[in-house]
């Protein structure tokens, strides 16, 4: 374990160490903005491959032939996040196992972004796929302590792989920010310690926050199976206008949300919304808001 400024710092470090220049990397998109412009700082090729969306429609996709389609012999790893933030999407163990069969057969290096760990709603669970047969060897699993924690602006976060693996990103990461702060570090052991005591108490509150907002939204969206963001399309509602148009009325209408061109060029016509951090009474009046815009323009 080798503990870090945060998750950002965990796979900046991480990408940088696995990457050569002119390599490629898979993306699973829709993914976390920043990371696409990290295979970039490492003069690396980013592949985005639209992926969690999909599983929505197709749970019994067929994985490995799907992901061969991305495939070159420029490929050198993968980056996965579940669970995805923005979809929502929480990868099963039958699919994960299937990633993982398709990067042992490949020799590719995951990455795998869990910086969601333990925001799971209904029966969904959070399943590490370093800890399937065989895969710890080729996987860097990052953490944060900036969500299930909610200590963001203390730029904590872990990297767990094989020691020598450790080692490689340490090599990068102290010529990026030397070391996560002794003093954040000591702020997080009482967390750490009691995490089982108040985890299940912010997933039971968040799970209510979005089976709120969903039910106010009363529009067809993939139901969160973890997360607190809803990402859903927009193109049905646009009525002719442009999809530009139809955002500023939504800030016009005092809901903020997120543009989906930034989680991946498939996604210009979706929006990302994040249904907590605040009042239920806000999140109901947000939802039917942001109903109303859509209604009208469709």
């Amino acid at each position: 374990i080798m503990l870090t400024n945060g998750a950002t710092n965990a796979l900046s470090a991480s990408t940088m160490s696995i990457l050569d220049p002119g390599e490629e990397m898979l993306v699973l998109t829709p993914c976390w903005p920043f990371f696409p412009g990290m295979v970039k700082m490492a003069d690396a090729g980013v592949v985005e491959v639209p992926f969690y969306v999909r599983l929505f429609r197709e749970p019994d996709l067929d994985i490995p032939a799907f992901l061969e389609k991305y495939l070159s012999e420029k490929t050198v790893a993968l980056y996965l996040n579940t669970p995805n933030n923005p979809s929502g999407k929480v990868l099963s163990r039958a699919q994960l196992q299937q990633i993982a069969d398709f990067c042992r057969k490949h020799k590719l290096w995951i990455i795998s972004d869990e910086a969601y760990d333990g925001l799971t709603f209904d029966r969904h669970q959070h399943l590490s796929v370093a800890t399937l047969p065989g895969m710890f060897a080729q996987t860097i699993t990052i953490f944060t302590f900036s969500k299930s924690f909610m200590f963001a602006g203390l730029r904590l976060g872990f990297i767990v792989a094989e020691e020598e693996v450790v080692r490689m990103v340490n090599k990068t990461m102290v010529h990026q920010l030397y070391s996560p702060s002794t003093l954040g570090q000591y702020m997080m052991v009482e967390p750490v310690m009691h995490r089982q005591e108040w985890i299940p108490a912010i997933r039971k509150h968040y799970q209510e926050l979005r089976d709120l907002f969903v039910e106010n939204l009363a529009l067809p969206v993939n139901i969160p199976e973890g997360t607190y963001f809803i990402f859903m399309s927009i193109e049905e509602y646009l009525g002719g206008a442009d999809y530009w148009q139809v955002f500023d009325r939504m800030f016009d209408a005092g809901v903020s949300v997120a543009p989906g061109e930034d989680f991946g060029r498939d996604f210009a016509h979706y929006i990302r919304i994040c249904f907590t951090g605040e009042p239920p009474e806000r999140l109901e009046k947000a939802a039917q808001r942001l109903r109303q815009v859509l209604e009208q323009g469709a």
